[in-house]
């Protein structure tokens, strides 16, 4: 009985660990708007951001799991927009 607990809580922690590293290793995967701190107290910052473009659009997956999400964007994107408008990308995100 002791061994089968030993078991099983070293399985719990070998999850826990493997959980916690995906998470820390994907949410570092993340794009993130460029900001300037602007005043730093601790572990609390007051950041300016410049002005960005949001999207979005909602999602109804088929028996597939595909929703057709993506080509929404990409039409939106390529200027099937309020403004008739292609969305470019500035060109300091070209050279990275």
């Amino acid at each position: 009985m002791k061994r089968k607990m030993l078991y099983l809580g070293l399985i719990a922690g070998v999850a826990l660990l493997g959980m916690v590293a995906w998470t820390m290793t994907t949410r570092a995967g993340y794009e993130s708007a460029e900001y300037k701190v602007v005043e730093s107290d601790g572990d609390v910052e007051i950041r300016e951001y410049p002005d960005l473009m949001l999207v979005a659009t909602s999602s109804n997956m088929d028996s597939q799991g595909r929703d057709g999400s993506f080509m929404r964007l990409f039409q939106y994107i390529s200027g099937a927009n309020e403004a008739d408008q292609k969305i470019l990308v500035p060109e300091r995100c070209h050279s990275e």
